[in-house]
């Protein structure tokens, strides 16, 4: 016995593509700043995805204490809350290395940042407090 099937068209051959809204496409390839609320600690992130997404996924470690996040650890031993609804992008970045050292340089130039970033050697750290 045969079922019935309906006829292939040329629509259903090719994936439906996801439009991405234009704040999302301003907010890929990043490198952003989310301050505490309570103190001077600040913390430095990049993400070649969109910030959006990122953010609740931070959100998501705070609320379910993730160990391996430097801002959950924050919120949770100094019982104080990130400025989520204020975060800043500090810089766009096409290529992921340069994120990263992006990253670093930002993290390097504040005393009371929360997160690990690539090594800059001794020698450069003077021009970053500049």
């Amino acid at each position: 016995m045969r079922s019935h099937r309906e006829p292939s068209t040329i629509n259903s051959l090719f994936p439906q593509l996801k439009l991405q809204d234009e704040t999302d496409c301003l907010s890929s390839g990043v490198v952003y700043r989310i301050n505490c609320s309570q103190c001077n600690f600040v913390y430095y992130g990049q993400t070649k995805r969109s910030l959006k997404t990122w953010v609740l996924e931070h959100k998501k470690a705070v609320l379910m204490f993730d160990h391996n996040s430097k801002l959950a650890c924050h919120v949770h031993k100094c019982y104080h809350h990130m400025n989520f609804d204020n975060i800043e992008v500090v810089g766009h970045e096409a290529h992921h290395h340069q994120q990263l050292f992006l990253e670093a340089w930002m993290s390097v130039k504040v005393p009371h940042t929360g997160n690990d970033h690539m090594v800059i050697p001794e020698v450069y750290k003077c021009l970053a407090c500049t």
